[in-house]
Order: C-alpha cells, then sequence, then structure tokens
C-alpha cells in the first residue's frame, strides 16, 4: 500500500476510506472459499479495473491483516 499511497485517487474507494470501513467493521466483506476459506475479499477499481483487498481476522488479538492487495485473480493468488 505504500507503494500507491492510501490517499491515491486512483483508487475507488480510496485505500484510506476502505481501511476506515474495514476497521469499523471487518466482517461486513464476504468470506471467500476454497483456498482462501476464513479471509474477506473487498472490492474496489484501480484506473478503471477490478481489484480486491484479501485480509483476515484475528479474532483473538482483535487486528486485521491484509494478506494480497492486487487485480482480482492476481489477488488471489498471492494468498
Amino acid at each position: 500500500m505504500q507503494r500507491w499511497g492510501l490517499d491515491n485517487p486512483d483508487f475507488v474507494p480510496p485505500l484510506v476510506e476502505l481501511l476506515a470501513a474495514i476497521q469499523e467493521n471487518p466482517y461486513q466483506f464476504p468470506e471467500k472459499r476454497g483456498a482462501l476459506a476464513g479471509a474477506r475479499a473487498a472490492h474496489l477499481a484501480f484506473r478503471g479495473r477490478t481489484w480486491r483487498l484479501i485480509y483476515d481476522v484475528d479474532d483473538y488479538a482483535r487486528e486485521v491483516y491484509v494478506l494480497a492487495i492486487g487485480e482480482h485473480d492476481e489477488a488471489e493468488r498471492r494468498r
């Protein structure tokens, strides 16, 4: 995320807004199935292309871990 910047206007929504929404309610985005079971995926766009932010919620530690961010298929392969 440092590479693109949290306030980069090429992202819709901007990463800073998406991360704030995840912080407010990390369960609002759907869980993945298959190899990504248990992780969640937030949809966003970057320069008109569909991207995903894949993250995991650690209830015990009360933390959210961003696992991958990128174009739809690429982000899901990175995990």
